[in-house]
């Protein structure tokens, strides 16, 4: 870290305890009591400001979220005033944010997780997507887990019998949790803390992905849903519904919540090559995308939002955001004309298709223009089905044309430069005569 930038922190960290408070001190906008190794105070106003643009300079601007957590740094900042108090000594900020320099520049421990997952079926083998591997947890895995378990645990001080009775417990949770069921692996350089957020984002990632191919996959009526464990499960609803005069009396007693798994299949798999999954997945490796791969990963996420929604109408606004994400146009242009003949440009061929396209995409609008003005209108599953399948074939048509793109603005202009007649195989000559204009 260059000089000017540590003198900065420094001085904010000494700041901070220059004007720590008596613990029972409270400010008038926002206040934190702090008690650590037998010192305690408050912060208030000022210094909780300072305190917060610490960790986000830190995190954030330098970059040390890739290994330290949120939480990870702010304990270290609360230590490191401590011994401030405990030394009498503020002047040695420095000495101990020169410590904490070194421990982030030199920490290289590499940790092994392994994320359960809910909703996936894998039978055999393993399959990288992302930055996650996807497995099974048979005998084999979970054994070898198991191993590295037991050799942490041997290298720790506790007595021989703590170390079984530690070991024995962790893998009764091991096997409970883990064995059988397929997870997302990732191997990471960071505090474990920091290690678990990552790979959970990471999995989440990659769970867009698969969500993204389970409607050209499965029927709606499959319900099938995937998420981190825990996320989703399924039950038995029991509705009685009684006449009120006594005359008649049913019941309603339904399995709810998924019903089928994402069974990852080599036919499955074959057809989640097909709509580009594995070509998103290279995308989540990249350390450094482009705007219109930026793009594509944010209409996924909105894809996926929208097959976790129960609810019919969140579902289309879901996929209308979707639309919008890739489709919305610079300038005063009107959003919906623009999107609905993009959409038409990208999806068909013929004047008559493209019309026909056209119209049902105004029809969706006006759908959700009722709804965002409370003018609740009743959504069928039909035209939730029916959006769902163009919002995924627009995400499919566009990650097979995303080397021809750098932007979403390039997208806009290759629509335009279609709409006037512009041929496909003179396309990159005019984006330069843009870029000379």
């Amino acid at each position: 870290m260059l000089n000017e930038k540590k003198k900065s922190f420094v001085e904010r960290i000494v700041k901070i305890a220059e004007n720590a408070q008596d613990p029972l001190v409270r400010g008038k906008r926002r206040s934190r009591f702090i008690s650590r190794d037998g010192i305690s105070y408050s912060l208030t106003d000022g210094c909780m400001d300072l305190w917060d643009n610490i960790l986000e300079d830190l995190l954030i601007k330098n970059d040390w979220n890739t290994k330290f957590s949120e939480n990870y740094v702010d304990s270290k900042l609360q230590e490191m005033i401590c011994k401030m108090f405990k030394d009498g000594d503020l002047q040695k900020a420095l000495e101990y944010f020169d410590q904490l320099i070194t421990e982030y520049e030199q920490y290289s421990k590499e940790h092994i997780l392994c994320v359960p997952l809910f909703g996936l079926e894998l039978n055999e083998g393993s399959i990288k997507l992302g930055n996650v591997v996807l497995k099974k947890m048979d005998d084999k895995c979970t054994d070898e887990l198991l191993s590295r378990l037991e050799l942490a645990i041997s290298k720790t001080l506790n007595t021989d019998i703590e170390k079984r009775m530690f070991f024995e417990q962790e893998k009764e949770r091991i096997n409970k949790s883990l064995r059988d069921r397929v997870c997302a692996e990732i191997t990471l350089t960071a505090e474990p803390e920091r290690a678990l957020e990552i790979a959970e984002t990471e999995a989440r990632r990659t769970i867009d992905l698969l969500r993204y191919s389970i409607p050209s996959i499965y029927s709606a009526n499959k319900r099938v849903m995937i998420g981190l464990q825990g996320e989703y499960s399924w039950q038995t609803r029991y509705v009685p519904i009684i006449a009120v005069d006594g005359s008649s009396f049913n019941c309603r007693d339904q399995g709810v919540g998924p019903l089928f798994p994402l069974e990852l299949s080599t036919t499955n798999v074959k057809q989640m090559k097909k709509i580009g999954v594995f070509i998103l997945g290279d995308i989540l490796e990249k350390k450094q995308l482009n705007n219109f791969e930026e793009t594509l990963l944010q209409g996924i996420e909105w894809f996926s939002r929208s097959q976790t929604q129960p609810d019919l109408k969140n579902k289309l606004l879901n996929l209308i955001t979707v639309l919008e994400t890739f489709l919305t146009p610079g300038g005063n242009d009107p959003i919906q004309k623009s999107i609905a003949e993009g959409i038409a440009i990208l999806l068909e061929d013929d004047a008559f298709s493209r019309k026909k396209l056209i119209k049902r995409i105004k029809i969706f609008y006006g759908f959700r223009s009722k709804l965002s003005h409370g003018h609740g209108k009743e959504i069928l599953a039909t035209d939730v089905r029916e959006l769902s399948n163009i919002a995924g074939s627009l995400i499919m048509v566009l990650t097979k044309l995303k080397d021809q793109f750098e932007s979403k603005e390039e997208l806009i202009n290759w629509i335009e430069y279609r709409k006037l007649g512009g041929l496909q195989e003179n396309w990159n000559a005019y984006k330069e005569s843009l870029k000379r204009a």
